[in-house]
């Protein structure tokens, strides 16, 4: 009687320890940054990749306005893979184009980057959000993208799995109020950037609200929306935007569909079976 659940206790404590799993994704660091200059148009902009642990996922974002014609060049460093340069719904008013990036990095450490563009501008934003726990070989498990204009901007639905990162960028250009702004803000799983400029007969502007979350179950994530007027305390605010969700996929520990004994689960088995051959030993021992 003892002996049967004695084997069944290592059944238990042996599979708890061979379940194939995935790891858990989770958002360990951030930065917002933007620019604006009324006198001097520039086209390249300063963000700053946030320290970390190895092994991260870093996604970049950066945002600038457009007459229509303005595009996003390679940034650096040169290990960012493009994942999505486009430009916002256009307008009479102009517009703003939106670049995403992505890379793994194994540095513990805070690092410069540069966002470059090909039409000088007077606005600038940008942020970043760094995450463990995501497939560095496929880290993009889907991603799609509405653009329109006016003051409330709507990220679509997508399809994720359960422990996926699920990332939300808005972003809208030009048309908010008239003075020079630049206002940034991280906050856990938000990040806000700001950036306006005002001269005779020019008026530029730039916003980006990235939002950062772990999918509870697998299955459509929803729309999400955000009001421009709202996030910038100007209710007369309206502009271009394009707005995008992204599913971070999570790194699997095992390949193998069928749960497999780890290292872990071999050790405490080999550690039970020891125990149990030694018990009944000692059992037959006390017998004779």
């Amino acid at each position: 009687m003892h002996w049967t659940r004695f084997l069944a206790l290592i059944f238990f404590l042996t599979f708890s320890f061979s379940a194939s799993s995935k790891a858990e994704i989770e958002l360990v660091n951030g930065f917002a940054g933007g620019d604006s200059d009324e006198a001097a148009p520039f086209s390249e902009g300063f963000f700053e990749l946030p320290a970390g642990p190895p092994g991260s996922f870093e996604l970049v974002v950066c945002a600038t306005s457009s007459t229509g014609s303005n595009t996003f060049l390679d940034p650096s460093p040169g290990s960012l893979d493009t994942i999505s340069v486009a430009s916002c719904q256009p307008s009479p008013l102009g517009t703003c184009v939106a670049g995403i990036w992505g890379q793994s990095t194994s540095s513990p450490d805070y690092r410069d980057g540069l966002c470059r563009w090909t039409d000088p501008t007077t606005v600038y934003v940008a942020g970043v959000f760094r995450w463990t726990g995501v497939d560095l070989d496929e880290p993009v498990l889907d991603m799609q993208c509405n653009t329109g204009a006016g003051q409330v901007a709507t990220a679509p639905s997508i399809n994720i799995d359960e422990g996926s990162g699920i990332v939300r960028v808005f972003t809208f250009g030009v048309s908010f109020t008239e003075q020079l702004i630049t206002a940034n803000e991280v906050l856990q799983g938000s990040i806000s950037s700001l950036a306006i400029s005002e001269s005779p007969g020019s008026l530029q502007g730039a916003f980006l609200r990235e939002l950062a979350s772990v999918a509870e179950e697998s299955g459509p994530t929803g729309a999400f929306t955000v009001n421009l007027a709202e996030e910038i305390g100007d209710p007369e605010a309206q502009a271009p935007w394009r707005a995008c969700t992204i599913g971070l996929r999570a790194v699997t520990f095992s390949a193998k569909p069928i749960p497999t004994m780890s290292e872990w689960g071999m050790g405490v088995f080999a550690a039970l079976t020891a125990a149990a051959s030694l018990w009944a030993l000692r059992r037959r021992t006390r017998a004779a």
